[in-house]
């Protein structure tokens, strides 16, 4: 089942987070803590010798705009694999022009 849930940038930030330090998919640390199988990614109040909850990075507003940029772009990244196909041969296409552009003014290629 896929749930799209919004989160403050802060859980976003520790999600991500959990999932660098666990090297898994961000959605897997979500699953692993609503399943018990990860201690919870927000600070607790337990005492002493309890299960340490995982911190994340502090980001400034810059950070989290470019990581939901990013995440955006990988959102709209096609999955078909024509689409894909597609996209791959657009893009050599392109590679392609821009270096026809530079060997014909004299200089050299940038996707050699």
């Amino acid at each position: 089942m896929t749930l799209n849930i919004d989160v403050s940038p802060q859980i976003e930030a520790q999600i991500f987070a959990a999932a660098r330090l666990n090297n898994i998919a961000p959605s897997e640390v979500v699953a692993k803590v609503l399943t018990g199988e990860m201690p919870p990614l927000q600070s607790s109040n337990k005492p002493n010798g309890a299960e340490q909850a995982i911190e994340a990075p502090t980001l400034d507003p810059k950070q989290a705009a470019a990581i939901a940029m990013l995440e955006g772009f990988l959102e709209e990244s096609p999955t078909d694999p024509e689409e894909q196909r597609q996209a791959e041969a657009d893009f050599e296409e392109f590679k392609n022009n821009l270096n026809a552009n530079r060997i014909t003014a004299g200089e050299r290629p940038l996707f050699p």
